[in-house]
Protein backbone atom coordinates (compact mmCIF):
# COMPACT_ATOMS: atom_id res chain seq x y z
CA UNK A 1 0.00 0.00 0.00
CA UNK A 2 3.29 2.86 0.54
CA UNK A 3 3.38 2.81 -3.43
CA UNK A 4 0.17 3.57 -3.76
CA UNK A 5 0.62 6.86 -1.60
CA UNK A 6 3.53 7.61 -3.23
CA UNK A 7 1.36 7.21 -6.88
CA UNK A 8 -1.04 9.25 -5.10
CA UNK A 9 1.43 12.24 -3.79
CA UNK A 10 2.76 12.57 -7.20
CA UNK A 11 -1.17 12.70 -8.64
CA UNK A 12 -2.02 15.12 -6.37
CA UNK A 13 1.52 17.26 -6.82
CA UNK A 14 0.88 17.26 -10.70
CA UNK A 15 -2.40 18.26 -10.73
CA UNK A 16 -1.80 21.37 -7.98
CA UNK A 17 1.31 22.42 -10.75
CA UNK A 18 -1.15 21.87 -13.48
CA UNK A 19 -4.02 24.00 -11.56
CA UNK A 20 -1.62 26.84 -11.02
CA UNK A 21 -0.58 27.07 -14.81
CA UNK A 22 -4.33 26.85 -16.14
CA UNK A 23 -4.64 29.65 -13.52
CA UNK A 24 -2.25 31.73 -14.75
CA UNK A 25 -2.99 31.28 -18.33
CA UNK A 26 -6.34 32.27 -17.31
CA UNK A 27 -5.15 35.83 -15.60
CA UNK A 28 -2.68 36.34 -18.08
CA UNK A 29 -5.47 36.43 -21.25
CA UNK A 30 -7.72 38.53 -18.56
CA UNK A 31 -5.17 41.21 -17.71
CA UNK A 32 -3.98 41.22 -21.30
CA UNK A 33 -7.29 41.61 -23.02
CA UNK A 34 -8.50 45.50 -24.10
CA UNK A 35 -10.22 46.97 -26.43
CA UNK A 36 -9.20 49.38 -28.81
CA UNK A 37 -10.58 52.00 -26.87
CA UNK A 38 -9.49 51.10 -23.51
CA UNK A 39 -5.99 50.63 -24.49
CA UNK A 40 -5.95 54.36 -26.43
CA UNK A 41 -7.59 55.55 -22.74
CA UNK A 42 -4.42 53.78 -20.72
CA UNK A 43 -2.14 55.73 -23.25
CA UNK A 44 -3.96 58.78 -22.99
CA UNK A 45 -3.48 58.69 -18.90
CA UNK A 46 -0.04 56.95 -18.59
CA UNK A 47 2.12 59.34 -16.91
CA UNK A 48 5.12 59.39 -19.31
CA UNK A 49 3.19 59.28 -22.73
CA UNK A 50 4.64 62.40 -24.92
CA UNK A 51 1.41 64.48 -26.79
CA UNK A 52 2.03 66.13 -29.78
CA UNK A 53 -0.80 68.52 -31.27
CA UNK A 54 -0.80 68.60 -35.30
CA UNK A 55 -3.29 70.70 -37.42
CA UNK A 56 -3.90 70.29 -41.05
CA UNK A 57 -6.41 72.08 -42.93
CA UNK A 58 -8.20 73.20 -39.72
CA UNK A 59 -8.80 69.71 -38.88
CA UNK A 60 -6.73 68.92 -35.45
CA UNK A 61 -5.13 65.73 -34.65
CA UNK A 62 -3.10 64.36 -31.88
CA UNK A 63 -0.05 61.97 -31.48
CA UNK A 64 0.76 59.97 -28.57
CA UNK A 65 3.67 58.01 -28.13
CA UNK A 66 4.56 56.20 -25.38
CA UNK A 67 7.71 53.89 -24.64
CA UNK A 68 8.65 51.21 -22.29
CA UNK A 69 11.62 48.83 -22.13
CA UNK A 70 11.14 47.05 -25.40
CA UNK A 71 7.51 48.47 -26.25
CA UNK A 72 6.27 51.81 -28.10
CA UNK A 73 2.30 52.41 -28.37
CA UNK A 74 1.69 55.60 -31.30
CA UNK A 75 -1.70 56.81 -30.83
CA UNK A 76 -3.41 59.07 -33.20
CA UNK A 77 -6.76 60.73 -32.30
CA UNK A 78 -8.81 63.47 -34.13
CA UNK A 79 -10.36 66.13 -32.54
CA UNK A 80 -9.92 69.21 -29.68
CA UNK A 81 -10.67 66.26 -27.24
CA UNK A 82 -9.52 63.44 -29.04
CA UNK A 83 -12.90 62.20 -30.63
CA UNK A 84 -12.06 59.88 -32.61
CA UNK A 85 -8.76 57.25 -32.92
CA UNK A 86 -7.37 57.71 -36.13
CA UNK A 87 -4.45 55.08 -35.93
CA UNK A 88 -2.71 52.45 -32.44
CA UNK A 89 0.56 50.96 -33.20
CA UNK A 90 1.60 48.31 -30.56
CA UNK A 91 5.51 47.98 -31.67
CA UNK A 92 7.88 45.49 -29.72
CA UNK A 93 11.45 45.36 -30.51
CA UNK A 94 10.88 48.23 -33.87
CA UNK A 95 8.49 45.70 -35.32
CA UNK A 96 4.79 46.46 -35.12
CA UNK A 97 2.68 43.92 -33.48
CA UNK A 98 -0.58 45.21 -33.99
CA UNK A 99 -1.94 48.27 -35.93
CA UNK A 100 -5.48 49.62 -35.66
CA UNK A 101 -6.39 52.33 -38.70
CA UNK A 102 -9.46 54.02 -38.59
CA UNK A 103 -10.15 53.78 -42.52
CA UNK A 104 -9.58 50.17 -42.99
CA UNK A 105 -12.84 48.43 -43.55
CA UNK A 106 -14.31 46.33 -40.22
CA UNK A 107 -11.78 48.53 -38.05
CA UNK A 108 -14.26 48.96 -34.80
CA UNK A 109 -12.65 50.54 -31.36
CA UNK A 110 -14.70 47.82 -29.55
CA UNK A 111 -13.08 44.83 -31.15
CA UNK A 112 -10.42 43.47 -28.52
CA UNK A 113 -6.55 42.63 -28.82
CA UNK A 114 -3.92 41.36 -26.35
CA UNK A 115 -1.59 43.40 -24.57
CA UNK A 116 2.26 42.00 -24.46
CA UNK A 117 2.69 40.62 -21.67
CA UNK A 118 5.76 42.75 -20.36
CA UNK A 119 2.77 46.03 -20.72
CA UNK A 120 2.65 48.49 -18.22
CA UNK A 121 -0.72 48.85 -19.58
CA UNK A 122 -2.11 44.99 -18.77
CA UNK A 123 -4.88 45.75 -15.54
CA UNK A 124 -2.21 43.88 -13.41
CA UNK A 125 0.03 46.19 -13.99
CA UNK A 126 -2.40 49.60 -13.14
CA UNK A 127 -5.86 50.59 -11.96
CA UNK A 128 -7.25 52.70 -13.94
CA UNK A 129 -10.94 53.90 -14.09
CA UNK A 130 -12.80 55.28 -16.82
Amino acid sequence: MHWFNGIKESITENLEEWKETVFDWIRHRYNTKVTIQECAYRILHHPTTRKKRLEYLGLVFHLYVLEEESLTYRLETKGEHDEEIMELKIIKDRQVIYAYYYHQENSNVTQTIHLPEDSSLTIASQNLVH
